[in-house]
């Protein structure tokens, strides 16, 4: 597997319903995590750092996301503002628009605090052969999830919301678990009270 044909996905497309609905102002993606950089630019900028090209996926306030990131080198995949979409949707049609990829690193937006060295493991185990990989930090599962190329036909029949969870049951058998020291894997941004400082 080449590394210039692996490719990571943001999901950016959320709604971020729970983080308003805990008392959060505005778009969660665009919250300070830190002075002057939001969740989404930091959990951006922590995935450039692996060096795979990185597809950033949109669809509600695509445009403000879009201004989040300016400056970056990343490439952005815009789906259909279908108010019934869920997150497999995107990783569906995410896939779909990088489909020559040998791979793909699948990120979440609100997860500012990934440190590369999770991702180059996680990603490394995919190179090695793995079916997909995840990573895992004092026993607890975490993001983000690298697929090989090889479940492309599983990963395109995904709908709704609940991720990929149903390749992840089919695949349980080869999937390959990552111990790292990193809680970022199991942080992600939920409700105004998980802001706080990156440590990536």
């Amino acid at each position: 597997m080449q590394k210039e044909n692996f490719v990571a996905l943001l999901l950016a497309a959320g709604r971020g319903e729970r983080y308003r609905a805990s008392g959060g102002a505005g778009f969660k993606l665009l919250a300070e995590v830190a002075p002057g950089r939001s969740v989404v630019r930091q959990a951006c900028e922590n995935l450039m750092q692996a060096g795979w090209p990185v597809q950033v996926v949109v669809r509600e306030r695509a445009e403000q996301v879009r201004q989040a990131l300016a400056g970056l080198a990343v490439g952005f995949i815009d789906l259909p503002a279908d108010a019934q979409a869920g997150m497999s949707d995107s990783i569906r049609d995410a896939v779909i628009a990088t489909q020559h990829a040998s791979g793909w690193l699948i990120a979440l937006a609100d997860m500012p605090f990934l440190q590369a060295h999770t991702l180059h493991a996680v990603a490394a185990a995919v190179e090695e052969g793995a079916a997909l990989a995840f990573p895992q930090h004092d026993g607890q599962r975490g993001h983000p999830v690298g697929f090989a190329a090889r479940l492309y036909p599983e990963l395109v029949r995904l709908s709704g919301d609940h991720g990929a969870r149903e390749v992840l049951r089919a695949h349980a058998g080869e999937a390959v678990a990552v111990d790292v020291d990193d809680p970022g894997v199991l942080r992600d941004v939920d409700t105004p009270a998980d802001l706080g400082t990156s440590s990536a």
